[in-house]
């Protein structure tokens, strides 16, 4: 008898095993099944946003076409000045020293006795205008064997970077003394594209020991002060 009843609690306890078993995978299922779910409403949902972006990728193309072909339908109603002065709108050209433009009278004063001279080319990296006549808005010839002529000091070293949308060479001036004056000539060309009152750049250091000096005696009190102390 003890073993008959024996035998049904393990059969019970089995059962009652089963059961919560069971029920742990369907809980796990209805857990899985919900994350495909979600899953796969965020996949419709990007599938979604990219339909919406190659929309308006190619409803960007049909504008850019759009105003293409009106630029060239007008083109011979503008005159070829007009239509080179809208070319030229596309291209900024710089010049800077340890990163600050050249004033419009061309002379700058640094505080180093050494420097770097920047000189950049810059295309719009959107235009609507056809190629020949965009590159005719570019500064003639080679913007910088042809239109910067170092007059006196030379750059030490030369380094430069040519990309599709910026082409920039840097001149690094190292060593110079207090007499070391840097004079540069531009074409009138670049002049006229950076908007200066002259093509002759002057590059000078102020006096650094005066300049020290300068620094050294802001410093020490006045002798009055000293008597009324």
């Amino acid at each position: 008898m003890k073993k008959i009843t024996l035998m049904f609690l393990c059969f019970i306890i089995l059962l009652i095993g089963t059961s919560c078993s069971n029920k742990d995978v369907i809980e796990e299922n209805d857990l899985n099944t919900k994350k495909i779910n979600d899953l796969e409403r965020k996949i419709d949902d990007l599938q979604t946003q990219i339909e919406g972006y190659k929309s308006s990728e190619e409803d960007t193309k049909l504008e850019k076409q759009f105003y293409l072909d009106f630029i060239i339908s007008i083109i011979p109603y503008i005159s070829d000045e007009d239509m080179i002065e809208i070319a030229q709108q596309q291209w900024t050209y710089s010049i800077l020293v340890d990163d600050i433009p050249i004033p419009e009278d061309g002379i700058i004063e640094i505080s180093s006795d050494s420097f770097k001279l920047s000189v950049s080319e810059e295309q719009s990296p959107y235009t609507t205008l056809p190629l020949d006549i965009h590159n005719k808005g570019k500064i003639s010839g080679n913007l910088f064997s042809n239109h910067i002529q170092f007059l006196d000091v030379k750059p030490s070293d030369i380094s430069g970077s040519d990309g599709t949308i910026v082409s920039l060479t840097t001149y690094t001036f190292t060593r110079l003394d207090d007499n070391s004056i840097v004079n540069l000539e531009l074409s009138t060309e670049l002049q006229d594209r950076l908007g200066l009152n002259t093509n002759a750049l002057t590059i000078k250091p102020i006096e650094l020991n005066t300049f020290e000096d300068s620094q050294d005696t802001s410093t020490v009190p006045d002798e009055d002060e000293k008597t009324k102390e």
